[in-house]
């Protein structure tokens, strides 16, 4: 469903909220210059809720969780066995997951705020199925297993940076996670 005008409206009360407490605490800078930047971060967030509402459009799901912990107490950590017989284990935290309606996809997002450029190996390499940038960039895979575990019945996991800064234009780089990748 689209964003409506309360939630839009909601959403820039919570980051006045924030930015007043900021300011009090004396975290903003030059006063011309948060100005400045206090008015691009309000124009972003309403760039990030476009291009939310635009994906959730064209893919047909919806956040089922945002910050998913694996890997504490509460919940098992991701863990690999290698070619060796060794065993890897992750912990982390999931910007989001969202989920398609019927239960049969999912797909992890894990927010960037820097450009795509810091990330065109892992672009060039989705063409080939190299999500991982030749084992340099192994972020998406292990939060698509993180992901998995706990929607085992999904048929699809898919796992996508998301560029929500002002320079990422609200890219979005990732594929289908399967046993290949």
């Amino acid at each position: 469903e689209p964003w409506s005008e309360g939630e839009r409206t909601r959403l820039l009360a919570i980051a006045e909220e924030v930015a007043g407490r900021f300011l009090a605490e004396g975290r903003t800078g030059r006063p011309l210059l948060w100005d400045v930047r206090w008015a691009q971060l309000r124009r972003q967030l309403g760039r990030v809720l476009d291009r939310d509402q635009q994906l959730r459009s064209a893919t047909g799901v919806s956040p089922v969780a945002v910050e998913l912990v694996f890997g504490d107490d509460d919940n098992p950590p991701v863990s690999i066995t290698l070619a060796t017989g060794r065993t890897v284990s992750f912990k982390g935290i999931i910007d989001r997951v969202d989920r398609s309606i019927d239960g049969r996809r999912v797909v992890v997002y894990d927010y960037k705020t820097g450009r795509p450029d810091a990330f065109a190996k892992v672009a060039q390499g989705i063409e080939t199925g190299d999500l991982t940038a030749r084992g340099t960039k192994l972020q998406l895979p292990i939060y698509a297993l993180a992901a998995r575990s706990r929607h085992p019945d999904a048929e699809e996991v898919q796992a996508h940076y998301w560029f929500v800064g002002r320079q990422g234009e609200g890219k979005t780089i990732g594929a289908v996670v399967d046993e290949r990748v």
